[in-house]
């Protein structure tokens, strides 16, 4: 079940395959293949690609560059995509919006890219200092080069992202990071020294869409659309 803590907490969703059903880059690429005798190679090529990279089996930007150079990404292509209309469930939405009315801070953390994901973000009611993604490096001529310096696509970038907002007072209690892969799962701390957590306190595992295979330690588990409603007999586990 999605806990539900009564203090004013902090919680970081991913995107892709959390929020959002599906990975909206390979979607992208894939929109750019249209009409190529070579796509269904090249999409097997991105997926296989895109797997290794939430299984921690090659690093996340490599990951990502990997999969831009096979397939030119430019402008007008982005803005294509930012026409087309994602479909979030009703129950996600609310979630949302159940916890930001309940006074508990809201991020998305996602290794997607900005461009994309800020324009579905106000679905849920999120401003842009809300969210934290890659940015993609443009040349003059509005291809796609790379992408621009960050700490998300560093090694245990979510660790770092949400230990930078800690050190900054941007969150409030409780963290609790939300995600499909082992990249989210890698963002929940482990006590330092001084019995301190870095990074996030707890991870929560979104099982909705996908299942990857994630290793021991997952806090709560979050299976199925049902699992998001606020049950208020349930025990507070916090």
């Amino acid at each position: 079940m999605f806990p539900f803590p009564k203090d004013p907490a902090t919680f970081f969703f991913d995107f892709d395959s959390t929020l959002y059903a599906g990975e909206s880059l390979d979607e992208i690429l894939s929109l750019a293949l249209d009409g190529k005798p070579w796509k269904e190679n090249t999409k097997q090529e991105i997926e296989k690609i895109m797997i290794q990279g939430v299984n921690g089996e090659i690093d996340l930007k490599t990951s990502i560059t990997q999969r831009m150079k096979l397939v030119p990404l430019d402008k007008a292509l982005v803005e294509k995509y930012g026409q087309i209309k994602m479909n979030f469930p009703k129950e996600v939405v609310g979630l949302i919006q159940l916890l930001l009315a309940k006074k508990h801070q809201v991020y998305i953390l996602s290794n997607g890219f900005l461009e994309w994901i800020l324009p579905f973000s106000q679905i849920f009611g999120l401003s842009e200092n809300k969210i934290i993604a890659n940015r993609i490096l443009w040349d003059s001529f509005g291809f796609a080069t790379g992408l621009e310096p960050h700490l998300i696509h560093t090694p245990n970038g979510k660790k770092k992202v949400i230990e930078e907002l800690k050190n900054q007072g941007k969150t409030r209690g409780k963290i609790f990071m939300v995600g499909d892969s082992k990249a989210d799962q890698n963002a929940k701390g482990k006590k330092n020294k001084g019995q301190i957590f870095e990074g996030a306190d707890f991870f929560v595992a979104w099982q909705i869409y996908v299942q990857r295979p994630l290793e021991e330690g997952v806090d709560y588990w979050v299976k199925s659309l049902s699992d998001l409603i606020l049950n208020p007999s349930m025990p507070n586990p916090l």
